[in-house]
């Protein structure tokens, strides 16, 4: 069982978190880890690029399957009290070599 810590400004409620940690457990099965194939299926958007990317900020050790504590974290940046985390998430997901600009241009 994983021990969540308890809510601060910039993180999502414990029930939030619980309830991601139970879809990522149906996801993952029983790896307990999410292959990208895995991933994909969890999320809802259709753009492999979007996609593609959102799995490797996702994945911060680079391992090719993302955890649950990295989906946790990442998660928590993301879905935060403030839109600061956010907007970092999305802005990672066009600056794809990390020199902290964007690499794609709509």
């Amino acid at each position: 069982m994983v021990v969540f810590p308890r809510r601060t400004r910039n993180q999502i409620s414990r029930a939030d978190l619980d309830r991601f940690a139970r879809v990522f457990r149906k996801c993952a099965r029983n790896d307990m880890e999410l292959t990208r194939e895995q991933f994909q299926k969890m999320v809802s958007s259709q753009n492999k690029y979007f996609v593609d990317r959102a799995f490797t900020i996702f994945d911060r050790s680079g391992s090719g399957k993302v955890s649950l504590d990295e989906y946790v974290d990442t998660l928590n940046q993301l879905m935060g009290t403030d839109n600061e985390g956010a907007i970092q998430f999305l802005f990672h997901i066009y600056d794809e070599n990390g020199e902290r600009y964007t690499s794609f241009f709509l």
